[in-house]
């Protein structure tokens, strides 16, 4: 009987569900800064147009800061953090201060000067909300690929007392993984003839002409153009052609 197999993906985090040791630091650096800078940034982003994509929001950033450090918290409290979930973490942190106030990272002070820092902060910003709905709806349309690969074998084709070998087939097999509803990877495999194979390349070739139009137009139909999401810019993991 084989042995069973247990598939884990990430872990349990360190203090509760949705807030972090490192999420914690990263709010320590933005108590620190100055209430007039944070108010700069929520201005600046307030206005910026399209969507504010990660890459974005970090040349944002530092037009404003030289910091590197603190330019790096700031992106992760902003990302991390919607503006209407303020008020929801922060009574979770005087539950965990009053709960534990001694190992707990933050002290009453420190949350007292994140209620009134965060608001100033963390202000609705549209182009970050664009990007957020435009990176979800990428992952709930179908499931997301991990891995392709191309396999190709020669199989020996014996005679009738399986002492010589007549011939070779070549095989190709197309191995697909994408990751199912539950988070676990859902395997797909099939034969492909020289002729699959073969039409399979110009599928591609095809699909890339049409998402090169795709592209262009999508700047004229809509404001904000198409967004940076994961769905358009990531690669295939470990894609390979054996």
């Amino acid at each position: 009987m084989p042995e069973p197999v247990f598939y884990m993906r990430g872990y349990p985090n360190p203090i509760d569900q949705g807030v972090s040791v490192e999420m914690l630091n990263d709010l320590k650096v933005i108590k620190q800064l100055p209430p007039e800078r944070l108010d700069v940034i929520a201005r600046e982003l307030g206005v910026v147009e399209g969507f504010l994509e990660p890459t974005a929001l970090n040349a944002h950033l530092r037009s404003i800061l030289s910091d590197d450090a603190n330019l790096e918290a700031l992106r992760r409290v902003i990302l991390s953090i919607k503006s209407e979930d303020i008020d929801d973490l922060l009574a979770r942190f005087r539950i965990f201060q009053n709960d534990d106030p001694e190992d707990f990272p933050l002290s009453i002070n420190d949350i007292e000067q994140l209620t009134e820092l965060l608001p100033r902060l963390l202000k609705p910003v549209p182009a970050l909300r664009r990007y957020r709905k435009a990176e979800r709806l990428s992952k709930i349309t179908g499931q997301p690929l991990e891995n392709i690969q191309l396999i190709c074998d020669l199989r020996p084709v014996f005679d009738d007392d399986r002492k010589v070998i007549d011939g070779l087939m070549p095989f190709t097999r197309l191995r697909i993984t994408a990751t199912g509803g539950d988070g676990l990877p859902r395997i797909f495999e099939a034969e492909l003839s020289a002729k699959q194979v073969e039409d399979l390349g110009k599928q591609v070739e095809n699909a890339n002409r049409k998402l090169a139009i795709l592209r262009e137009k999508s700047e004229h139909w809509a404001d904000s153009g198409m967004p940076n999401v994961s769905l358009i810019r990531a690669e295939v993991k470990e894609t390979s052609d054996d």
